[in-house]
């Protein structure tokens, strides 16, 4: 607002320099002014005060303003398979909360021919058409109003068209081949995380949530799959296309929509909780899809149970793709998938392949809820989705198949977050995310990894069944909405009666990770921890100017001297650089990050890593020896201790 004022200033500055007479100037400041007020009191929504991020809808950086929200989308897609492009109608019922003079919409490589509004609040009255003018760069349509709009709710009505690309983001075709080998083209979307804005015109923001209703042309010998089931075909006589309906979707946001047209077929249908899931193949490919369908069947109920909440959706379709920029992707009621992470050859399977497999479906499955029932506010906050996912997919696969020991697994994948984590280069979990490429960044190991691990942490800390107790409470409170990271602590937090979001907050918003130091004297029972920041590299550690950083870490531990069947655990938070070990009573050797649930480095005094060696190896777990393996391998690669521990071990 103070810009624009500035700038009217100056254009009334300008005039007077060159007018002719006072008179002249004194009209034309009467009419600056006039423009300005009106300017300043019809301010488009973009300059208003309630936007986040940049007000410049020029930027890359723009974000649309809160005005203006969308509740519910209705869509009729035309697409011609053979040429790779589309065309489309679409109305949005909007709910606009002041006077505006324009709307805001995510395109991208679309032509919108055609954009009126209805209002909804007077008997369906049209008003006068809108301009349209597009910017790349920001990927935003703005529609420029003949004449501004005050609040009320309304019905924007827009007819588009744009092209199938080949980068398997947005609506994109694929040529394949079906059974017989014959060339086959399909039409596929792959949304996330701001790619819905390539297929339809929309409020591309993971906050915008609505309702969905689809309808897509097909060609003859082709099937339409959507997020929703099929609620009604149109087949007119003569006309080999027909039109297929879906029904409407429950709320969720834009990058979640997906819709796919080509020859597909499905296993037949496996029902759990009274929700029909199948597996979709290019036709011919079906049935090696029996496997991930079977597993779905019994991950469900393990899910429904878990969050205490039904599955969002009326059915669940998993549809395996020739070609998928990701590995899978978690659209409310039809996930999509590359073939070789769905589709399992009964005659060549392997054990590793069925693990991959169920993996895979049970971390699309945890999305159904992390994610899509609830949906982080903005992509800062994408861990809230992947972190769980992959954390709540090791739960579940140890559920359904425990000989499998999925959580010695996790420990690798801890240990590979934790060698990214450990450069003077690394990112916090928690960071800022301007545009649409800054979202891109944001899917990597210290997303999905790191950020489950330290989940994991918390979870042990506080106890399984209280950190259940406050993921219910935080999915029952922001089920079909949005949340932060803030709100789930303040969940765990009501739950545990523990102060969640301060001992969480280093762990989200700062880089890296530390090293605890157990301080003993030799045949002492005293014992002191220190914390300071690991960085693998010395001289990197030595420059760092954050390597004071210091963790509120759950540290638990145990005396090893006898059977870890009925040793006990404990627990201390080690809340500040140094304090020392209570509740100690013992001179035995005492085991740092018991049950490898800690993201952090053990170090031990010599004596102590000698007492582990000679009586306490045996009485580890395969996790715990694992950690200690590679906390010993990389400080003495960080020169911190002698090689030769790592040796002895």
């Amino acid at each position: 607002m103070v810009f624009r004022i500035l700038k009217h200033l100056r254009n009334i500055f300008a005039l007077y320099m060159v007018a002719p007479s006072k008179g002249l100037i004194v009209n034309l400041f009467n009419k600056f002014l006039l423009s300005a007020t009106v300017s300043i009191l019809l301010l488009p929504p973009a300059f208003s005060a309630d936007v986040s991020g940049t007000d410049n809808p020029k930027s890359d950086a723009f974000r649309l303003p809160k005005s203006i929200i969308p509740s519910a989308y209705t869509i009729n897609f035309d697409p011609d398979l053979d040429k790779g492009t589309f065309k489309g109608t679409e109305s949005i019922d909007l709910e606009i909360s002041q006077t505006v003079n324009r709307i805001y919409l995510n395109s991208l490589d679309l032509t919108i021919e055609n954009a009126e509004l209805r209002s909804l609040t007077e008997k369906g009255k049209y008003l006068p058409g809108a301009t349209v003018t597009t910017t790349k760069a920001a990927s935003v349509a703005t529609l420029i109003l003949a004449a501004p709009v005050e609040a009320g709710k309304y019905r924007l009505n827009l007819k588009f068209s744009g092209k199938m690309n080949q980068k398997l983001c947005g609506f994109y075709k694929i040529v394949a081949h079906d059974e017989s080998g014959r060339v086959v083209n399909i039409g596929a979307t792959q949304m996330e995380p701001t790619d819905a804005r390539r297929m339809f015109p929309c409020f591309d923001e993971p906050d915008f949530k609505a309702t969905f209703k689809l309808a897509v042309s097909v060609d003859e010998g082709n099937v339409a799959i959507s997020n929703s089931a099929v609620a009604k075909e149109d087949k007119r006589k003569g006309v080999k296309r027909r039109i297929v309906e879906f029904a409407p979707t429950p709320k969720m946001s834009t990058y979640l929509v997906t819709l796919l047209v080509g020859p597909f077929a499905s296993t037949p249908p496996s029902t759990t909780n009274s929700v029909p899931i199948r597996v979709w193949a290019v036709k011919g490919s079906e049935n090696m899809g029996i496997y991930a369908r079977d597993q779905a069947a019994k991950l469900l109920p393990f899910f429904t149970n878990y969050f205490a909440q039904p599955y969002p959706g009326k059915k669940l379709d998993l549809i395996a793709l020739p070609e998928f920029e990701a590995g899978a992707m978690e659209n409310l009621g039809a996930i999509t998938f590359r073939e070789e992470m769905l589709l399992l050859d009964k005659k060549r399977k392997s054990v590793e392949e069925e693990r991959r497999i169920s993996s895979v479906v049970a971390h699309e499955m945890a999305h159904l809820w992390f994610g899509d029932l609830v949906t982080m506010k903005w992509w800062d906050d994408l861990w809230l989705n992947e972190a769980f996912a992959t954390w709540m997919s090791v739960k579940a696969v140890d559920f359904v198949r425990p000989d499998w020991r999925s959580w010695e697994d996790f420990t690798y994948s801890r240990l590979h977050a934790m060698r990214i984590d450990e450069l003077i280069s690394t990112r916090p979990i928690h960071a800022e995310v301007k545009n649409p490429l800054e979202a891109i960044e944001m899917f990597d190991g210290i997303t999905y990894s790191k950020g489950a691990s330290i989940l994991r942490m918390l979870e042990i800390y506080l106890g399984e069944k209280i950190f259940q107790n406050g993921v219910q409470k935080y999915m029952k409170e922001h089920q079909f909405s949005n949340a932060t990271t803030t709100d789930l602590w303040n969940s765990l937090q009501s739950a545990s009666s523990k102060p969640v979001a301060d001992i969480m907050h280093s762990w989200i918003h700062e880089p890296g990770y530390p090293v605890v130091e157990e301080v003993r004297k030799e045949g002492s029972s005293s014992v002191r921890l220190n914390q300071t920041r690991f960085i693998v590299d010395a001289d990197a550690r030595a420059k760092a100017f954050n390597a004071k950083t210091t963790w509120p870490v759950p540290v638990t531990w145990r005396a090893i001297s006898e059977s870890k069947k009925d040793e006990p655990q404990y627990n201390f938070l080690l809340s500040g650089k140094s304090a020392p070990l209570v509740d100690l009573s013992t001179k035995d050797a005492l085991l740092l990050n018991s049950r490898a649930s800690g993201y952090y480095r053990s170090k031990y005094p010599a004596h102590e890593l000698q007492k582990i060696l000679k009586d306490g190896l045996g009485k580890l777990s395969i996790s715990e020896r694992i950690t200690l393996l590679s906390d010993q391998w990389t400080l003495s690669f960080a020169g911190m201790s002698p090689l030769s521990n790592y040796f002895q071990l």
